[in-house]
């Protein structure tokens, strides 16, 4: 169609559908329809002073856009009123607050990019904040972008530091805290950090319920295991060792009776050595 200069300044019924076809075969103009029809129809009247037509409008609707004079929906939202145009808006709402809960951006473009994406996903599935975790982690095993929002500090600046919890901590120390030698505040004196309330604590749940002293059972095993390594020395070559810590290892009921199996089985070895004379 040929671009042909107007004689009126009126607009015809022709330019005003021809303005209208335009806006819907270019969806992007609808996000505010009258400001952009108005910017179109300013520009090739007004301005160019040239009949509205197909030809026009798309030379006027590239200046402006280069311009930044018309208001246009995105990409993504195109993308996403496409995707979501007969999904239910109960549905739409549930996957807006799941994707919430699991802290996904929600809205401007990159809303729109991961709502169409988890849409996709999403076909045949229950929306819930389960099963959106899913498909982001899905969609990220595949190479989709997916874009999350910020989350909430787990430890705020008003929760950092000394909090005041009586009048007493807002005075000075007492004197005889202050100007004193490390030692003073040294942990190695402070029963809290050197362990000695600790040990205390232990020796009185061992006299509470009646338990033997530790030291006692240490010095015990202590004992039954130094018999077991002898016995296991007894032994002439590394199989008769072996043979003597496999019986002490493999005797149920405590290192004593572990100790009674080794030296039974070297007892055995050496009658069997002297047998073999």
């Amino acid at each position: 169609m040929a671009i042909v200069a107007r004689t009126s300044q009126e607009l015809s019924q022709a330019e005003i559908t021809a303005a209208q076809k335009f806006v819907l075969d270019h969806p992007e103009l609808t996000e505010d329809v009258t400001h952009n029809l108005n910017e179109l129809a300013d520009y090739v009247a007004g301005t160019w002073k040239m009949i509205l037509n197909e030809e026009t409008l798309r030379v006027a609707f590239k200046n402006l856009s280069e311009a930044g004079r018309l208001r246009l929906k995105s990409a993504a939202k195109l993308r996403w009123e496409a995707a979501s145009k007969r999904v239910p808006q109960q549905t739409v709402d549930a996957l807006t607050q799941s994707m919430r809960r699991c802290y996904l951006v929600t809205e401007g473009d990159e809303g729109f990019e991961n709502k169409t994406n988890l849409l996709g996903y999403l076909q045949g599935r229950e929306v819930s904040a389960a099963t959106v975790q899913r498909g982001t982690e899905y969609l990220m095993g595949t190479g989709v972008r997916v874009h999350w929002a910020p989350r909430p500090s787990q430890n705020p600046p008003q929760d950092r530091g000394h909090k005041a919890t009586s009048p007493s901590d807002f005075r000075f120390a007492p004197r005889e805290d202050t100007n004193v030698g490390l030692a003073r505040h040294s942990h190695s004196a402070n029963p809290r950090f050197n362990g000695q309330e600790e040990a205390e604590k232990r020796e009185a749940e061992r006299k509470r319920f009646n338990k033997p002293d530790e030291d006692l059972m240490a010095g015990h095993k202590y004992v039954w295991k130094l018999e077991i390594d002898k016995a296991i020395a007894e032994g002439r070559t590394h199989t008769e060792r072996q043979r003597i810590a496999q019986v002490a290892q493999q005797t149920p009921g405590g290192v004593r009776l572990q100790a009674e199996a080794a030296q039974k089985e070297a007892a055995l070895i050496r009658k069997d050595r002297e047998r073999m004379r």
